[in-house]
């Protein structure tokens, strides 16, 4: 026998549902008005996506003279990037030279179980 109590509960709780799913889907479709969505907490709440856009460039120089020619290249083709994006930044790094190849990765250290 079916339990009267339970099977009502159970409609309550998937009418429930359904009215919470319709309601979420009615939110996410009214836009804001305008003058909500141009307050500066709105702005910032719809700009939470952050990259970090990396350019890598390694440049062999013969001596100071030509180092500095060509990162002065670097430099005014690093404007036109300026231009578009007005926060980006450009740093230069000296690095000395590998002495020597690096070491190859360390080979297993537990080996894998086997039945005996």
């Amino acid at each position: 026998m079916i339990n009267p109590v339970r099977t009502e509960l159970l409609e309550w709780i998937q009418a429930s549902i359904g009215w919470a799913v319709m309601a979420t889907r009615a939110a996410r479709s009214v836009a804001p008005s305008a003058a909500i969505a141009n307050t500066p907490a709105a702005r910032a709440r719809a700009h939470t996506l952050r990259l970090r856009a990396t350019i890598t460039i390694d440049i062999d120089a013969h001596d100071a003279e030509d180092a500095e020619r060509q990162s002065e290249a670097v430099r005014g083709q690093f404007e036109m990037v300026k231009r578009i994006h007005p926060t980006a930044a450009l740093a230069f790094q000296r690095r000395k030279p590998r002495a020597g190849r690096r070491p190859p990765a360390p080979a297993l250290v537990v080996a894998p179980y086997a039945d005996d």
